[in-house]
């Protein structure tokens, strides 16, 4: 998040909204009902639905009006099918890459990524005072896919030095070369996320002790790329994020910052298999701008599986040089956007923003499932998001939006 104007301490948190309006349980990625009859209706869209007025059979759903399995296991809200499954985007599993500006799927098709910021058990700080409870934390991601049929994750990492922090003892915060049992969560939790077809999740080191003041990675934050990047070698799941969010630096430091990470990266997965997506972040005003990649790509790795990230908060008229332009020529994600009131004002901006991704084909995902740091998803505060299972609250407005949105195909 914008750090001039929101301090890092968040919550998270679940809403078990829309569940009971479908007739049975969807699919975890937009797939359709079991009686849809694809053979009839025409090509399944790109986002892998196979029903509705452009796929499998009628204009009301996947088979017929209702479809056979419109009601019962393909449907959200009214079990039509047609506007519904496919919610969650392509049923392709397996690597994403880039080609030129685009992100594209294994089987070729543009990557329609939507999603929201999630963190690791120590949220960022709100509950690194408590032990972790990784399966409460799976449970609210299978909410997130299920349910809100988000199919892109930004996970965010966030470790210390010691275990106080702003004169609080944390029982959570080395990181992931230092503390086996935080790997060995984070692992659990991602590797959940790719038995879901077609959502993917890039793992972000969001606050990291060797990282400088201006949030640019050192050569001491080497190593830990390289234990991400040794851990998760064999997931196709995943893409990386370097950092958060550069500020009050030069263009040219950042580069230099990016390209050695990206290196980093490639040194280990040269050996083996395919390389994962790396995201680097915008170089001026909080991963803002990207007009500096457009002319000084990232050459580490010959610039192959690279995307380039900005965080929008801003009002419609930067965004043309923030991401309209450099998605022209760059593989561009919006890694955060959100109605903070202040520079993004009101949740309708925030909307225009989703429309305007979708359009340009620029995957883009929210700030923050949350009940702590705005723009939250999540209503309220309650520390027992820290500790208790099962634990649920309702959505703010924000949330409320994002489960709409993402109610409708793309």
């Amino acid at each position: 998040m914008f750090q001039m104007s929101n301090t890092h301490g968040f919550g998270f948190a679940l809403v078990l909204l829309g569940a009971a309006a479908c007739s049975g349980s969807p699919t975890s990625n937009g797939q359709a009902g079991i009686g849809g009859d694809v053979g009839t209706g025409g090509t399944p869209t790109n986002d892998g639905t196979t029903g509705g007025a452009s796929s499998a059979g009628g204009n009301g759903g996947s088979g017929g009006a209702l479809g056979s399995g419109g009601a019962s296991t393909g449907g959200l809200a009214n079990g039509t099918g047609g506007s519904s499954a496919g919610i969650a985007g392509s049923t392709s599993t397996g690597w994403l890459h880039t080609d030129g500006n685009k992100i594209l799927l294994p089987n070729g098709n543009r990557f329609h990524g939507r999603g929201v910021n999630i963190f690791d058990t120590r949220d960022a700080g709100a509950c690194g005072w408590a032990p972790p409870i990784i399966d409460e934390w799976i449970r609210r991601v299978d909410v997130l896919i299920d349910t809100w049929h988000a199919n892109f994750f930004r996970l965010d990492l966030t470790s210390w030095a010691s275990n106080q922090v702003s004169g609080t003892t944390v029982v959570q915060y080395k990181d992931v070369t230092q503390d086996a049992s935080y790997l060995a969560d984070l692992k659990k939790l991602v590797d959940h996320i790719g038995t879901k077809p077609g959502v993917y999740v890039m793992i972000t080191l969001f606050s990291h002790p060797s990282q400088d003041q201006n949030e640019l990675p050192t050569a001491a934050t080497q190593a830990v790329y390289t234990k991400l990047a040794q851990t998760f070698l064999d997931s196709p799941q995943v893409l990386y994020g370097v950092t958060n969010e550069p500020h009050d630096t030069t263009d040219s430091a950042v580069w230099t910052a990016m390209n050695t990470a990206v290196q980093t990266y490639r040194n280990t997965e040269d050996a083996s298999g395919p390389h994962h997506i790396v995201a680097v972040q915008g170089t001026q005003g909080y991963a803002r701008q990207l007009a500096y990649y457009v002319s000084h790509p990232i050459t580490a790795g010959s610039g192959v599986n690279v995307v380039y990230e900005t965080h929008v908060y801003n009002p419609q008229p930067d965004w043309q040089a923030m991401f309209i332009d450099p998605s022209a020529t760059i593989p561009v994600i919006i890694g955060e956007y959100g109605p903070d009131g202040t520079y993004m004002k009101t949740i309708a901006d925030a909307q225009a923003l989703q429309a305007q991704a979708e359009q340009l084909e620029v995957p883009y995902i929210g700030w923050s499932f949350s009940s702590q740091n705005g723009p939250t998803m999540l209503a309220g505060t309650d520390s027992d998001e820290c500790t208790k299972v099962n634990w649920t609250i309702t959505p703010s407005d924000w949330g409320k939006a994002i489960i709409s949105r993402l109610a409708n195909a793309w």
